[in-house]
Parts: C-alpha cells; sequence; structure tokens
C-alpha cells in the first residue's frame, strides 16, 4: 500500500562545495560536479563510469565537508540559476564504485534516507517531472539570481506507491529514455550527414536514376533529398505518466 511523505521526512539535503574553475583539473584527488557542467551534456543521469561528457578533478587541499561527497544513488539537484525555466533540474549520481567526487557549486545533494519508501531513481524522475517543477518553482527567491532553499523543498509532499511498484515505473521510463537518447544520437548523425552533403542524405533504394548534384554512391543506391528533420527534445516527463498529487505543508 502507497502512502503520503514530505519530502524532508525521507530526505536530507546538503549544499556543494564552492570551488572556482581555476581550480579544476583533468586528474586530481576528487572528482567534482560543477552546476555549469550539467547543463551542457547531462540529462537526467550522472553516469560516472560512463559519463556524458568529461568530469573534471579537484585537489586533496580543498577545504570538503564529509556533506558535500557524493554517494551512490544520490540526487545532484539544481536550486540556484540565473533564470527561473533552469531550477529544477535533477540528476541520479550513479557511481557504483563510490569514486571520491565531490557535488560542486550551486548544488544541492538530495539523499534519500528511508530507501524502504522511496527508490532513488523513482525519485529523480518524479523531481524532473512538470507538475513537481511547477510545485517547486512556487517557492522561488531573488531577482536576479534565483534561489529555492532545501527547507522550501522539504515541505514538499508526494504520494509514494510501494516499492516495488516504483521499480516497476522506473524500469519502463528508463526503456524510454534509451530510446530517446537513441534517438538523439540518430538525429545528430543526420545533421552532421546533412552538413557533410549539402542538401542530400543516402537512402536506400532500387537503382534508378541519380540526382545530377549527389554525392559519390555505391552501385545499387541513390540519394535522396532530406526536406526536413524534426525536432527533439528529450523530455521523459512530458505529460504526467507518474499521475502523482503534491501539496505543501
Amino acid at each position: 500500500m502507497g502512502c503520503r511523505v514530505a519530502l524532508g521526512d525521507v530526505c536530507s539535503f546538503y549544499r556543494g562545495a564552492s570551488v572556482p574553475r581555476t581550480r579544476m583539473y583533468d586528474k586530481g584527488a576528487y572528482l567534482y560536479i560543477h552546476y555549469g557542467d550539467l547543463y551542457k551534456g547531462f540529462d537526467l543521469h550522472i553516469d560516472v563510469e560512463d559519463p556524458a561528457k568529461p568530469i573534471p578533478y579537484i585537489l586533496n587541499n580543498e577545504k570538503i565537508k564529509d556533506s558535500q561527497r557524493l554517494r551512490d544513488q544520490d540526487i545532484v539537484y539544481v536550486l540556484t540559476s540565473e533564470t527561473v525555466d533552469d531550477l529544477g533540474h535533477a540528476y541520479l549520481f550513479n557511481n557504483p564504485k563510490e569514486k571520491p567526487t565531490i557535488s560542486g557549486t550551486e548544488t544541492t545533494i538530495v539523499r534519500v534516507n528511508r530507501r524502504d519508501l522511496v527508490v532513488p531513481a523513482y525519485l529523480n524522475y518524479l523531481m524532473s517531472s512538470p507538475r513537481f517543477i511547477r510545485e517547486l518553482r512556487q517557492y522561488t527567491r531573488g531577482m536576479k539570481v534565483f534561489r529555492v532553499h532545501p527547507k522550501d523543498v522539504a515541505r514538499i509532499e508526494i504520494d509514494l506507491p510501494q516499492t516495488e511498484v516504483q521499480h516497476q515505473i522506473v524500469s519502463i521510463l528508463d526503456a524510454i529514455y534509451a530510446k530517446q537518447q537513441a534517438n538523439s544520437k540518430l538525429n545528430g548523425y543526420l545533421a552532421e550527414t546533412l552538413r557533410q552533403f549539402g542538401c542530400y542524405i543516402p537512402a536506400i533504394q532500387k537503382r534508378g536514376d541519380s540526382h545530377p548534384c549527389e554525392p559519390p554512391r555505391a552501385p545499387g543506391y541513390r540519394v535522396i533529398r532530406l526536406t526536413s528533420t524534426a525536432p527533439y527534445l528529450p523530455k521523459i516527463a512530458a505529460s504526467n505518466p507518474l499521475r502523482l498529487g503534491f501539496s505543501s505543508r
């Protein structure tokens, strides 16, 4: 049977460490998750063993608190930004080998304390849903730099199904996410092909007349004009498939 909980009853929140880019390196003592890098390559997950982009390091002479060390299945949360639209991005931190990693400037660690009630991957999807983000942004403060305080996030209540159901939902959404990532790579390949060949892409067709402007081709193939490409935005929660309710205390 499911339950209704406030995030502060099942999670802890910790501020990241502030280290400037001038003290970030290709090698060092700790991996370092800088919030500026999150917008340029990562989407929903940070996989330490296979990162979407290289993760920088910091040295062991930095003043780091134990609370700023990321653990496997923590959520890296963006609660500070120059635009309201960038508030509320959540990234599940996958680090099964527990490589030493520090959550960085302007990030907040969300750590699930009650895994008997909440599956971290499920919570990450939930926190990335439009409905949750709308609730979160009601607590926005600031004029030039916008912030949401972790204490306000802790007040948000969510309806949780049983953990078995949460795992099932995660499996479904992971499959959708993997498909979207594959489509994104395919779109990237098509865009690169378009740049390479001008306005044409190779396509399997029966042997026939070729276009006078076509690039070199193999026998049995001809070139067709690429008239349009579909825009792609990798958003898992375009609708509200989880049907979750939210409220504030």
